[in-house]
Protein backbone atom coordinates (compact mmCIF):
# COMPACT_ATOMS: atom_id res chain seq x y z
CA UNK A 1 0.00 0.00 0.00
CA UNK A 2 0.63 3.59 0.13
CA UNK A 3 2.02 3.83 3.48
CA UNK A 4 4.70 0.69 2.43
CA UNK A 5 5.73 2.62 -0.11
CA UNK A 6 6.81 5.96 1.64
CA UNK A 7 8.85 3.86 3.90
CA UNK A 8 10.66 2.37 0.74
CA UNK A 9 10.92 5.90 -0.26
CA UNK A 10 12.21 7.31 3.09
CA UNK A 11 14.68 4.28 3.31
CA UNK A 12 15.91 3.52 -0.19
CA UNK A 13 16.33 4.83 -3.62
CA UNK A 14 15.72 2.46 -6.56
CA UNK A 15 17.56 2.64 -9.76
CA UNK A 16 15.35 3.30 -12.70
CA UNK A 17 16.79 0.22 -14.32
CA UNK A 18 13.49 -2.26 -14.21
CA UNK A 19 15.20 -5.69 -13.62
CA UNK A 20 18.71 -6.94 -12.66
CA UNK A 21 20.78 -8.43 -15.55
CA UNK A 22 21.12 -12.32 -14.86
CA UNK A 23 23.34 -14.29 -16.57
CA UNK A 24 21.86 -17.47 -18.89
CA UNK A 25 22.67 -19.62 -16.07
CA UNK A 26 20.93 -17.48 -13.49
CA UNK A 27 17.67 -17.30 -15.72
CA UNK A 28 17.45 -20.88 -16.03
CA UNK A 29 17.95 -21.37 -12.24
CA UNK A 30 15.36 -18.70 -11.49
CA UNK A 31 12.55 -20.56 -14.27
CA UNK A 32 13.62 -23.52 -11.99
CA UNK A 33 12.78 -22.26 -8.44
CA UNK A 34 10.23 -20.78 -9.02
CA UNK A 35 9.50 -19.70 -5.57
CA UNK A 36 11.80 -18.53 -2.13
CA UNK A 37 10.54 -20.02 1.38
CA UNK A 38 12.22 -16.81 3.68
CA UNK A 39 11.70 -16.30 7.26
CA UNK A 40 12.94 -13.25 9.74
CA UNK A 41 13.13 -12.57 13.43
CA UNK A 42 8.69 -12.17 14.35
CA UNK A 43 9.57 -9.66 17.39
CA UNK A 44 12.55 -7.43 16.08
CA UNK A 45 9.86 -4.36 15.41
CA UNK A 46 10.26 -2.13 13.19
CA UNK A 47 12.99 -3.58 11.33
CA UNK A 48 10.80 -7.21 10.82
CA UNK A 49 7.91 -8.67 13.46
CA UNK A 50 4.61 -10.44 13.13
CA UNK A 51 1.77 -7.37 12.89
CA UNK A 52 -1.79 -8.21 14.81
CA UNK A 53 -3.10 -9.71 11.87
CA UNK A 54 -0.68 -12.30 12.10
CA UNK A 55 0.68 -10.83 8.92
CA UNK A 56 5.05 -10.34 8.00
CA UNK A 57 5.50 -6.67 9.03
CA UNK A 58 8.58 -3.86 8.97
CA UNK A 59 11.39 -1.95 6.84
CA UNK A 60 12.57 -5.25 5.96
CA UNK A 61 9.91 -7.23 4.52
CA UNK A 62 9.41 -4.18 2.55
CA UNK A 63 12.85 -3.92 1.44
CA UNK A 64 12.07 -7.70 -0.09
CA UNK A 65 9.19 -6.56 -2.00
CA UNK A 66 11.61 -4.19 -3.64
CA UNK A 67 14.13 -6.93 -4.24
CA UNK A 68 11.05 -9.36 -5.30
CA UNK A 69 9.86 -6.58 -8.03
CA UNK A 70 14.00 -5.89 -9.37
CA UNK A 71 15.00 -9.72 -9.75
CA UNK A 72 11.80 -11.75 -10.64
CA UNK A 73 12.10 -13.95 -7.63
CA UNK A 74 9.00 -14.94 -5.37
CA UNK A 75 9.10 -14.93 -1.73
CA UNK A 76 6.67 -17.08 0.32
CA UNK A 77 6.90 -16.30 4.20
CA UNK A 78 7.81 -19.20 6.63
CA UNK A 79 6.61 -18.40 9.84
CA UNK A 80 8.87 -19.22 12.46
CA UNK A 81 7.85 -18.33 16.55
CA UNK A 82 11.30 -16.79 17.19
CA UNK A 83 14.69 -16.12 15.97
CA UNK A 84 15.99 -19.54 17.48
CA UNK A 85 13.40 -21.01 15.07
CA UNK A 86 14.27 -19.16 12.19
CA UNK A 87 17.56 -20.67 12.62
CA UNK A 88 16.90 -24.31 13.25
CA UNK A 89 14.40 -23.55 10.02
CA UNK A 90 17.46 -22.92 7.78
CA UNK A 91 19.47 -25.52 9.53
CA UNK A 92 16.55 -28.25 8.47
CA UNK A 93 16.24 -27.10 4.77
CA UNK A 94 12.85 -25.96 5.31
CA UNK A 95 13.65 -22.28 4.11
CA UNK A 96 15.68 -20.87 1.47
CA UNK A 97 16.25 -17.44 2.81
CA UNK A 98 16.77 -15.46 6.45
CA UNK A 99 16.09 -11.92 5.81
CA UNK A 100 18.28 -10.33 7.72
CA UNK A 101 20.94 -11.87 9.20
CA UNK A 102 24.60 -10.82 11.07
CA UNK A 103 26.94 -13.18 9.49
CA UNK A 104 29.36 -15.37 11.93
CA UNK A 105 31.34 -18.80 11.42
CA UNK A 106 29.20 -20.30 13.69
CA UNK A 107 26.36 -20.14 10.63
CA UNK A 108 28.76 -19.93 7.78
CA UNK A 109 28.75 -23.65 8.75
CA UNK A 110 25.26 -24.09 6.90
CA UNK A 111 24.29 -20.65 5.01
CA UNK A 112 25.87 -18.26 2.78
CA UNK A 113 26.05 -14.74 2.76
CA UNK A 114 25.12 -11.83 0.66
CA UNK A 115 26.58 -8.25 0.93
CA UNK A 116 25.53 -6.41 3.53
CA UNK A 117 22.85 -4.29 3.12
CA UNK A 118 21.73 -2.49 6.61
CA UNK A 119 23.81 -1.70 9.86
CA UNK A 120 22.05 -0.49 12.91
CA UNK A 121 24.58 0.88 16.22
CA UNK A 122 23.73 -1.73 19.26
CA UNK A 123 23.75 0.65 22.64
CA UNK A 124 23.83 0.51 26.00
CA UNK A 125 20.14 0.53 27.60
CA UNK A 126 19.38 1.40 31.52
CA UNK A 127 16.91 2.70 33.94
CA UNK A 128 17.10 6.31 34.22
CA UNK A 129 18.17 6.39 37.75
CA UNK A 130 21.94 4.86 36.18
CA UNK A 131 24.37 7.17 35.07
CA UNK A 132 25.68 7.13 31.93
CA UNK A 133 28.52 4.54 30.83
CA UNK A 134 31.35 4.75 29.22
CA UNK A 135 30.97 0.98 27.62
CA UNK A 136 30.21 -2.24 28.78
CA UNK A 137 33.73 -2.64 30.29
CA UNK A 138 32.39 -0.33 32.98
CA UNK A 139 29.18 -2.54 33.47
CA UNK A 140 30.86 -3.61 37.12
CA UNK A 141 29.10 -6.60 38.75
CA UNK A 142 25.47 -5.08 36.67
CA UNK A 143 23.46 -7.98 35.03
CA UNK A 144 23.23 -7.30 31.39
CA UNK A 145 20.63 -8.96 29.10
CA UNK A 146 21.26 -9.93 25.77
CA UNK A 147 18.74 -11.26 23.04
CA UNK A 148 19.37 -15.52 22.68
CA UNK A 149 21.60 -16.62 19.57
CA UNK A 150 21.71 -12.13 18.41
CA UNK A 151 25.13 -11.24 17.06
CA UNK A 152 25.52 -9.37 20.22
CA UNK A 153 25.65 -12.26 22.41
CA UNK A 154 28.16 -13.92 20.75
CA UNK A 155 30.34 -10.26 20.35
CA UNK A 156 29.52 -9.85 24.55
CA UNK A 157 30.79 -13.36 25.55
CA UNK A 158 34.26 -13.09 23.40
CA UNK A 159 35.28 -9.21 24.77
CA UNK A 160 33.48 -9.33 28.03
CA UNK A 161 33.66 -13.05 29.28
CA UNK A 162 33.17 -11.76 33.22
CA UNK A 163 29.85 -10.00 32.37
CA UNK A 164 26.78 -11.91 33.85
CA UNK A 165 24.49 -12.20 30.93
CA UNK A 166 20.82 -13.04 31.12
CA UNK A 167 19.28 -14.29 27.74
CA UNK A 168 15.71 -13.14 26.42
CA UNK A 169 13.93 -14.32 23.57
CA UNK A 170 12.86 -11.38 22.23
CA UNK A 171 13.63 -7.19 23.02
CA UNK A 172 10.40 -6.92 24.13
CA UNK A 173 10.92 -9.40 27.01
CA UNK A 174 14.17 -7.93 27.97
CA UNK A 175 13.57 -4.25 28.14
CA UNK A 176 10.47 -5.17 30.06
CA UNK A 177 12.72 -7.31 32.47
CA UNK A 178 15.12 -4.08 32.49
CA UNK A 179 12.05 -1.70 33.52
CA UNK A 180 10.59 -3.58 35.79
CA UNK A 181 14.70 -4.46 37.67
CA UNK A 182 14.62 -7.36 36.88
CA UNK A 183 18.30 -6.81 34.93
CA UNK A 184 20.62 -3.74 35.12
CA UNK A 185 21.75 -2.82 31.52
CA UNK A 186 20.05 -4.30 27.91
CA UNK A 187 22.11 -4.09 25.03
CA UNK A 188 20.29 -3.73 21.48
CA UNK A 189 20.16 -1.78 18.43
CA UNK A 190 18.52 1.65 18.29
CA UNK A 191 15.87 1.31 16.20
CA UNK A 192 14.62 -2.01 18.15
CA UNK A 193 14.59 -0.13 21.82
CA UNK A 194 13.13 2.84 20.52
CA UNK A 195 10.15 0.76 18.43
CA UNK A 196 9.25 -1.36 21.88
CA UNK A 197 10.06 1.23 24.43
CA UNK A 198 7.11 3.56 22.72
CA UNK A 199 5.27 0.34 22.28
CA UNK A 200 5.35 -1.37 26.02
CA UNK A 201 4.85 2.61 27.34
CA UNK A 202 8.61 1.89 28.98
CA UNK A 203 9.19 6.01 29.79
CA UNK A 204 12.07 5.15 32.40
CA UNK A 205 14.58 3.78 29.90
CA UNK A 206 17.18 5.51 28.46
CA UNK A 207 20.16 5.08 25.78
CA UNK A 208 23.07 5.43 28.66
CA UNK A 209 26.06 4.61 26.51
CA UNK A 210 27.30 3.60 23.17
CA UNK A 211 29.31 0.03 22.05
CA UNK A 212 31.46 -1.03 19.48
CA UNK A 213 29.05 -2.86 18.25
CA UNK A 214 26.67 -2.46 15.43
CA UNK A 215 24.40 -5.11 13.40
CA UNK A 216 25.53 -5.80 9.80
CA UNK A 217 23.20 -7.63 8.15
CA UNK A 218 23.13 -9.44 4.90
CA UNK A 219 20.90 -11.99 3.68
CA UNK A 220 21.75 -15.71 4.47
CA UNK A 221 21.03 -18.49 1.73
CA UNK A 222 21.40 -22.27 1.74
CA UNK A 223 24.30 -23.77 0.63
CA UNK A 224 23.14 -25.21 -1.87
CA UNK A 225 21.73 -22.31 -3.65
CA UNK A 226 25.07 -20.02 -4.85
CA UNK A 227 22.81 -18.91 -7.96
CA UNK A 228 20.53 -16.95 -5.40
CA UNK A 229 23.19 -15.36 -3.65
CA UNK A 230 24.91 -14.16 -7.19
CA UNK A 231 21.25 -13.04 -8.03
CA UNK A 232 20.62 -11.17 -4.57
CA UNK A 233 23.69 -9.34 -4.50
CA UNK A 234 23.08 -7.93 -8.28
CA UNK A 235 19.37 -6.78 -7.27
CA UNK A 236 21.10 -5.23 -3.89
CA UNK A 237 23.27 -3.46 -6.54
CA UNK A 238 20.23 -1.64 -7.99
CA UNK A 239 19.34 -0.73 -4.59
CA UNK A 240 20.92 2.10 -2.30
CA UNK A 241 20.39 3.16 0.93
CA UNK A 242 19.36 6.30 0.95
CA UNK A 243 21.14 9.05 3.47
CA UNK A 244 19.00 8.70 6.48
CA UNK A 245 18.70 12.44 7.74
CA UNK A 246 16.78 12.16 10.96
Amino acid sequence: GKERQDILQKWYTASTERKVDLTPEERKWLKQHSSINISGDPSWAPLSYTDRNGQYAGIIPDFFSLIQEKSGLNFIPYPAENWGAVISSMKEGRIDVVNAVAETPELREFMNFTDVYMTADVVIITRNDIDFLKGLGHAGGRSVGVIHGNITESYIRRDYPKINLKLFNTASQGLKALSRKGIDIFVIDIPTFEYYARESSLTNLKISGLTDYSCSLAIGVRKDMPELVSILNKTLELISPKEKST
